[in-house]
């Protein structure tokens, strides 16, 4: 037995509740900020103050986040299973099918994704209609294990949003960068080198000037040292002599 006709067929397209997409300019803002953040040690992250989102950007990304968190919750089976409904009723394989077919087919399509949230299913349904599961032959109906594949990857991708978004929300704000010096600053800098570089040299010379005459001064004292010596030593020697000649001058 086929399908009723009064089965209204529900094309795989968005539904209302499905978590809208981020805009090119925001997805490319996110991206921006995700190559911004630093990883300081496992689960810690920071990023400059000047690369940081504004206070405004910062609710955006919050509240996409709690979005993406609530979408992230398992659903229910009955609710996947409204959505498999329209998804696999838009094939004209499956609606082919007898009532009792259709309804084996549809049961084994949620039993392999019913452990996984609505929003998952329901991207993978979204994909596949529009052919951008690259190695799915999109034209005909997912079996199980193809749909299964199908939203794990979907859900893959919302926890990969959601831990960039946690990643930017919890960085840890580093001062900015202080800015490249003016080119004032750079000839101030300059100068006050050059000056520091002759006030050096000038201070080498000075102590090479007063080592030098500290050498000389220490030559002539060590001169006049030995001359005091010597003068005494010659004394002695006379006296000696003086002491000698007088002894016998006696005997």
């Amino acid at each position: 037995m086929t399908v009723p006709s009064t089965w209204t067929p529900s094309l795989p397209a968005p539904v209302a509740d499905m978590l809208p997409e981020m805009p090119a300019a925001a997805q490319a803002r996110l991206k921006a900020l995700t190559r911004a953040v630093k990883e300081e040690a496992p689960g810690r992250y920071s990023i400059s103050r000047s690369d940081a989102p504004t206070d405004d950007e910062r609710r955006g990304l919050a509240a996409r986040r709690k979005a993406l968190q609530d979408a992230m919750q398992p659903g229910s089976r009955e609710a996947i299973k409204d959505r498999l409904h329209g998804f696999a009723y838009g094939f004209g394989t499956l609606r082919a099918l007898d009532r009792e077919t259709f309804a084996l087919t549809l049961t084994a399509m949620v039993q392999a994704v019913d452990h996984l949230p609505v929003e998952a299913v329901s991207r993978a349904c979204l994909a596949w209609s529009k052919g951008l599961i690259r190695w799915a032959n999109c034209r005909f109906p997912p079996d199980a294990p193809e749909l299964a594949r199908a939203a794990e990857e979907a859900f893959g991708q919302l926890r990969m949003e959601e831990r960039e978004l946690r990643i930017i929300l919890s960085a840890r704000l580093l001062p900015a960068p202080k800015p490249p010096p003016t080119q004032a600053e750079r000839d101030k800098g300059a100068a006050e080198a050059e000056a520091l570089i002759a006030s050096i040299a000038e201070a080498g010379r000075r102590l090479d000037a007063d080592l030098t005459a500290a050498a000389s001064r220490g030559s002539q004292a060590e001169h006049l040292e030995h001359v005091r010596r010597f003068q005494a030593a010659e004394a002695e020697r006379k006296a000696r002599i003086a002491a000698q000649r007088s002894a016998s001058a006696t005997s």
